[in-house]
């Protein structure tokens, strides 16, 4: 009966997802349809203990919506709708994580898909200065450590420019 239940769960996530890709016709869409992701997960997450298989589901659906959707309209996204992505997509990565305690995520950056959305995340904070890192640590308090870790490589790098373009003026 459980096995039932998991299987059904399963292909309506799966069917719910490929109606989402038809969703990404507009950028509006796209954030609509990322913001309904999200609500959707929050909501399962919260209601139930999501096994690995359901996580599984739910990555898959955010790297359609990453490969499908955002970089279709990248091009078209404000600086602060970027943000807000980044930030939101942080927010998912850490929760559908949460309670691996010894995850690293540096080991992820081998995977193509990894490396792309850091190379994203460190182009907006390029773009946005300190005010973009200032709002992940009001957002991230805990995990911002371990985020940091991360990305430290990218953020001295960063930070370099940032007194190289200051001290020319």
């Amino acid at each position: 009966m459980k096995s039932l239940i998991t299987t059904l769960l399963f292909g309506s996530l799966i069917f719910l997802s490929s109606c989402k890709q038809e969703s990404c016709a507009t950028k509006e869409s796209f954030l609509e349809s990322f913001d309904e992701f999200l609500t959707e997960f929050q909501s399962n997450r919260e209601s139930a203990e999501l096994n690995e298989e359901e996580k599984l589901v739910y990555e898959q659906q955010y790297k359609q919506l990453v490969n499908d959707c955002y970089k279709k309209f990248r091009a078209e996204l404000s600086l602060k709708e970027r943000q807000e992505f980044w930030k939101s997509s942080l927010r998912f990565i850490l929760d559908r994580f949460d309670g691996e305690i010894d995850l690293n995520f540096k080991d992820q950056m081998d995977d193509p898909f990894n490396q792309y959305v850091k190379d994203e995340l460190v182009a907006v904070v390029k773009e946005s200065g300190l005010s973009f890192l200032l709002s992940l640590q009001e957002v991230f308090k805990d995990d911002l450590p371990r985020l940091m870790d991360t990305f430290s490589k990218e953020f001295e790098q960063i930070g370099k420019g940032f007194l190289e373009n200051l001290f020319k003026e």
